[in-house]
């Protein structure tokens, strides 16, 4: 009996030490997936932890299709790291440089292929660890680097954040508008939907007013909803 529990707890230990020794077994920096994963392998997030992002990039300005040295900046060793360069619709974007104790992840993370770095080991690896970023090949407006750091179990793990990176003098304006066009419905008899404006019993300057309260409202809710 005594055996069955003892190896039932070497078990246990074994699950805990090679839980995502090879890589990240997610794809973005979230605390509540970290936290929830079983037995708890990269610990607590630990914001005492003081690791940082230093970038080699001139006045914040990324070059498309230019290259970054990106420094993480500590005091003790880590074992594991997730890292990425977010854009603004949440893709990772970029391509980063494999050097030993590090591996594309592939998880059909969302952007780039290659736009996701982790460890391919358990092994210690020192802070000041440098790896390479090359921006995408076209501006992609603003992106943020972001990484996960984990120490280990007991110690625990930070979230990383950098400031936002630019193209010089970009024209950026986001994604293309959607195409979809917006039809508003007919009354039951098929007359066309009054327009406030144009209704004579509401005079021009209180229609204005009208739709105007409406478009406070409506931004108030869209806050509130934020």
């Amino acid at each position: 009996m005594r055996s069955i529990f003892y190896g039932f707890i070497i078990s246990i230990l074994v699950a805990v030490v090679s839980s995502f020794p090879n890589g990240s077994g997610t794809c973005n920096s979230i605390q509540a997936t970290i936290e929830g994963v079983a037995n708890s392998p990269m610990g607590k997030l630990n914001t005492a932890l003081n690791y940082g992002f230093n970038l080699n990039l001139k006045n914040n300005n990324y070059i498309p299709g230019g290259s970054a040295i990106l420094t993480l900046n500590g005091t003790q060793p880590y074992n594991g790291i997730l890292l990425y360069a977010l854009d603004s619709q949440k893709n990772h974007v970029g391509a980063w440089t494999v050097t030993k104790g590090f591996k594309i992840l592939n998880m059909s993370c969302a952007g780039d292929p290659e736009g996701t770095i982790t460890h391919d080991s358990a092994n210690p690896k020192p802070a000041g660890t440098q790896l390479t970023w090359t921006a995408p090949k076209t501006d992609v407006g603003p992106v943020t680097f972001v990484g996960t750091v984990v120490v280990n179990a007991a110690t625990g793990f930070q979230i990383v954040k950098s400031q936002s990176f630019s193209v010089a003098g970009s024209n950026f304006t986001g994604p293309p508008a959607s195409t979809n066009t917006a039809v508003n419905p007919q009354p039951t008899g098929g007359s066309a939907a009054p327009n406030p404006t144009s209704n004579p019993s509401i005079p021009t300057s209180d229609a204005s007013s009208l739709m105007g309260g409406s478009l406070l409202l409506a931004k108030l809710g869209l806050v509130a909803a934020l």
